[in-house]
Formats: structure tokens, sequence, C-alpha cells
């Protein structure tokens, strides 16, 4: 399996685009200033009862287009932004879009990790949350 990831997401350009991504302080308006396009819609400029307030589908989207694999359109689960690329919006269409493409993951519901149990490991760390 290690491999399959190796060939499509290049873990090196994913630790820098996390690093440009994430700002704690304003999450959502970051995303939407950096990506813009319908994300921006979305996070900005739609009726206040539909904008998005999680962000951490696109965020993850965002690391995987520019870390060597591209995410498809797929109707009703998908936005593009300014640049062209494409963003999911639900973290459960991502999870199935990773699934169907670097095969089922390791789950481990419920379980504390150390940082001992993930050193040296390449992957994609993943949380469904209930809302």
């Amino acid at each position: 399996m290690r491999d399959v990831y190796e060939k499509k997401i290049d873990f090196s350009k994913a630790i820098i685009f996390s690093k440009i991504i994430y700002n704690p302080v304003f999450p959502q308006k970051f995303v939407a200033m950096l990506i813009g396009g319908l994300v921006d819609y979305n996070i900005n400029k739609v009726e206040e009862k539909y904008r998005w307030k999680n962000t951490c589908a696109v965020r993850m989207s965002y690391i995987i287009n520019y870390s060597g694999m591209k995410i498809p359109a797929v109707a009703g689960k998908t936005v593009t932004g300014a640049d062209g690329n494409n963003y999911f919006f639900r973290i459960l269409d991502l999870y199935n879009f990773l699934k169907d493409n670097l095969g089922t993951p390791k789950s481990y519901k419920g379980a504390s990790l150390s940082a001992l149990d993930l050193k040296n490991k390449k992957g994609i760390i993943l949380f469904i949350v209930s809302n």
C-alpha cells in the first residue's frame, strides 16, 4: 500500500501545502481568499445559513491537488476554485474518493495513538465526525 500512496501523492509537497492552507486564526476566510472561485462563493457570498463553516474537506482537497493527485469534477460533490482545481466540500465524499483511489484505509475507532505509533509513517489522517 505504501507504494500506491507514494506514486500518487508527493508527501514532501503535501507537508508544504498543508502549511500554506492552514490558518488557525481565520480558517474559512483564508481558504476562501487562497482558493477563490466557487469555494470563496460558498464561504462568503451565499445566504448566511448556507455558508460553509467547516473547510476541512476543502483544505484536504487543496493539499491533495497540489501534491500530485488531482481531484476530478464530481457533480454535486465538488466545486471549482479560481485555480481550476476541484474541491470536495464534504469529508465523507473525500473519504470515499481516497478509498476508491488509494485503497481501504487502516481504521482506528476509539483508539489512542501516540506519536511513536506514527513515527516514520506516511499517509493521510482523516477524522469522520458526527456533525
